[in-house]
């Protein structure tokens, strides 16, 4: 497990990681909700994980402040690449592949290839994403 600095963290007993974790600096998790992290993923620089989320019908709730949480998951072996924005009850499947600078806000599948504002699947990994693979 591997920890660039400055890593901020709400609660920091909300996150499980498996093993072969690294995530880069500047890394955000507010883990009200819980976070569980697989094994083998590499987090890229200044991406934020949020679990927290607040009452959209009632605004006298969110004006006081009151907030929820939703737990998120990230499968094995995931890339999320830098700027990235994991919102609320958002699960990565293993082997997925987050572009830079994306919001993701729905489930990502297993080998799914996911970017943009809000990340959309553009396409599945498949065997001709490997290196050597015979042109």
């Amino acid at each position: 497990m591997h920890f660039e600095p400055t890593l901020r963290v709400e609660c920091g007993f909300n996150i499980s990681v498996g093993d072969d974790f690294c995530v880069n600096f500047d890394c955000v998790m507010l883990d009200g909700g819980g976070i569980t992290i697989g094994d083998s993923v590499l987090i890229g620089p200044r991406t934020s994980i949020f679990t927290a989320t607040h009452a959209l019908e009632d605004h006298d709730e969110r004006a006081a402040g009151a907030c929820m949480a939703r737990p998120v998951r990230i499968g094995d072996q995931v890339w999320i690449g830098g700027s990235v924005v994991i919102n609320p009850e958002v699960s990565i499947g293993d082997g997925a592949v987050i572009g830079s600078g994306s919001v993701v806000a729905s489930d990502v599948p297993a080998r799914g290839v996911a970017a943009g504002v809000p990340a959309r699947v553009l396409r599945e990994i498949t065997d001709r994403d490997r290196i050597g693979w015979p042109s």
